[in-house]
């Protein structure tokens, strides 16, 4: 009587265990068919053991596999250079490998951490902008001599599909924010096209629109938007003053040591604790001027760490980049009010 309860016992499990595993697979099925390449989505995604069963799990595992790949290439166009004897063709392959660089080192995980902190927007332009970087690399070469042409063209399509999918997770993320908020601010209206119209007069339309309509407390006046915008500067700040940190403890250069010191001291520092909030505080007064200038000051702060560093040696390049795009966009809201 035990062995037939135990038996029946494991058939449930084993039948629980393949509806469950159906249901994987169909939710794999229709987020692939959603990208523009879902043979390779779909193999990527099913031959990987940590398989999650929502989309936000596979965007995941489609950047960790990217990140991979971009490693894999670039082990590939090291080893090229140290073949290749034509001078023009070097250039082109260093200027490629620092393509790959900060992908690998700082863009696709920047992006992977937002995604786990549900800010998919974000991590949408962090996929924008390593795709922007590969671009760069293809319009280095002419025709068909790129002996990267293959390569880069997988990591384009890799990129594609985590976009599509991220479109997927920020599309739920926005209907399920909109179904919450209706709840409970019912005489909330939140004015889409005031921060299309707002965001369309900064530099960068979509990074400015992507973080406001992410931001649950998304206000309908420029002046909320750009608060918005200062605070999450200040986060972005904050992150990368503890990965300046972590950097410092790891290298043993000495003067890169002292450079990404002076930048934690001298740029980061100031920012997060005083200069943003002091811009913050100013706009809540409605002393847009002095707001403006905080927020001069901080480009400047940023604008010396880069100086630091010469070419495209810089750990910090592609963090510093983000911060100052934010504190443009800042600077374009205020001109507004």
């Amino acid at each position: 009587m035990r062995n037939k309860a135990s038996t029946t016992l494991t058939l449930v499990l084993l039948t629980l265990t393949l509806l469950s595993t159906t249901y994987s697979d169909d939710l794999i099925d229709q987020t692939c068919k959603k990208t523009p390449y879902y043979e390779l989505c779909s193999n990527i995604i099913h031959s990987n053991p940590a398989t999650a069963g929502d989309p936000k799990g596979m965007v995941v595992i489609m950047i960790n596999y990217t990140v991979a790949n971009a490693t894999d290439t670039l082990n590939y166009i090291e080893d090229l250079i140290k073949k290749v004897t034509d001078h023009e063709l070097e250039h082109k392959l260093t200027f490629c490998a620092e393509s790959y660089i900060p992908a690998i080192k700082y863009v696709l995980p920047q992006a992977v951490g937002s995604i786990n902190r549900g800010n998919f927007g974000f991590a949408n332009y962090s996929i924008s902008y390593a795709e922007k970087d590969i671009v760069a690399c293809n319009k280095k070469f002419t025709g068909n001599q790129s002996p990267l042409s293959s390569r880069n063209g997988i990591m384009l399509q890799l990129l594609d599909i985590s976009a599509a999918i991220l479109k997927i997770l920020n599309k739920a993320s926005t209907t399920l924010t909109l179904v919450l908020l209706s709840l409970t601010l019912l005489s909330t209206t939140y004015s889409d096209d005031l921060i299309d119209q707002t965001c369309k007069k900064t530099p960068y339309y979509e990074l400015c629109s992507n973080i406001i309509h992410s931001n649950p407390a998304t206000p309908s006046d420029p002046k909320g938007m750009v608060v918005i915008i200062i605070n999450y500067a200040v986060a972005n700040a904050t992150d990368t003053l503890k990965y300046i940190g972590d950097l410092i403890k790891k290298v043993s250069d000495h003067e890169l040591q002292n450079k990404l010191a002076f930048c934690a001291d001298q740029s980061y520092i100031p920012l997060v604790k005083h200069v943003l909030r002091e811009a913050v505080d100013s706009i809540n007064r409605g002393d847009f001027d002095l707001a403006n200038y905080y927020i001069s000051y901080a480009e400047k702060d940023i604008d010396a760490c880069n100086k630091k560093f010469t070419g495209n040696q810089s750990p910090l390049s592609s963090r510093n980049g983000i911060m100052l795009q934010l504190l443009d966009i800042s600077a374009a809201i205020l001109k507004i009010l």
